[in-house]
């Protein structure tokens, strides 16, 4: 065999060879394709399936969720009746003895009771306010700025003034003593 030929049988093995190359890729591509198709129309065969038969587990977990809704709902409705008895057993209260007694108006005086007490209160503020302004004023002609006197009656007065905070808090809290 001379080379011309083995050239031409090598060429002609090439072409036969590249036509089978290109056959399989066709096949390979065609095949691809095929499974694309098919993969779509499973998946969605799949979600029709699970959309139509749901699993049983699926439908164990709605169950418990509408028991567990209902619960609550139920729960709720428990509480605001409670809350309701429980508002018209304090403001709807008659007195037995005195039936024009009754609670909203004993809340009603509280009320007006402690702004009375309040208003008295700020007035006392008031006035001990000016008072400590009136010492402080004569401390500065006796003793000047910054001497000892002044500031043992200044250590008095906030010590006073405190108590009296303190005092009018505890009247506050309900406190009858002293």
């Amino acid at each position: 065999m001379s080379i011309s030929e083995d050239i031409r049988f090598q060429k002609h093995e090439i072409q036969t060879r590249s036509s089978q190359v290109t056959a399989a890729y066709d096949r390979i591509e065609t095949t691809i394709a095929r499974i694309c198709e098919i993969h779509t129309h499973l998946q969605k065969s799949l979600s029709d399936a699970l959309i139509r038969f749901p699993s049983n587990a699926n439908k164990k977990y709605l169950s418990l969720n509408d028991l567990l809704a209902t619960t609550i709902e139920t729960s709720l409705i428990k509480l605001s009746l409670m809350r309701a008895r429980a508002h018209q057993a304090l403001y709807d209260f008659k007195s037995p003895t005195n039936p024009q007694a009754s609670m909203s108006g004993a809340v009603s005086f509280a009320y007006a009771t402690l702004k009375k007490e309040e208003r008295r209160l700020d007035e006392e503020i008031r006035a001990l306010n000016r008072q400590t302004e009136e010492y402080e004023v004569m401390l500065k002609l006796v003793d000047g700025e910054g001497g000892g006197f002044g500031q043992v009656v200044e250590d008095w007065t906030r010590v006073q003034k405190e108590k009296e905070e303190c005092k009018r808090d505890l009247r506050r809290l309900g406190w009858t003593g002293d």
